[in-house]
C-alpha cells in the first residue's frame, strides 16, 4: 500500500502539511496538499476517536468517509483504529 496524496484543512497538532505541500482551492475551502514521501507500507493505522473529523478515503471510483465504509461511526469504539491492509487474492 502507498498513499499517493495527503490533504489538510486549516492546521492543529500532528496536522502540519508536507514540506512540499501547495494550497488548492475546491468547493469546500482551500485544502494543503502534497504527495508523502513514504516507501510502500504493509498497511495504514488511521485513528478515529469521534473528537475530529473522519478520515475521507478516496479511489479513481469516489471518496467515502472511513465510518461509511466501516459501517461504524468514529468514536463509537474508543481506542479502535481503522486499518488498512491490502486485500489477499484467492488462489
Amino acid at each position: 500500500m502507498m498513499p499517493v496524496e495527503a490533504r489538510v484543512k486549516g492546521s492543529g497538532a500532528g496536522m502540519e502539511p508536507g514540506p512540499d505541500a501547495r494550497p488548492v482551492t475546491d468547493a469546500d475551502g482551500t485544502w494543503w496538499v502534497w504527495r508523502p514521501a513514504l516507501p510502500p507500507l504493509g498497511e495504514i493505522r488511521l485513528a478515529r476517536s469521534g473528537a475530529t473529523a473522519d478520515w475521507w478515503l478516496c479511489s479513481h471510483h469516489a471518496c467515502r468517509t472511513a465510518g461509511e465504509i466501516l459501517g461504524v461511526e468514529a468514536g463509537t469504539e474508543p481506542g479502535a483504529d481503522a486499518v488498512l491492509k491490502p486485500c489477499e487474492r484467492a488462489e
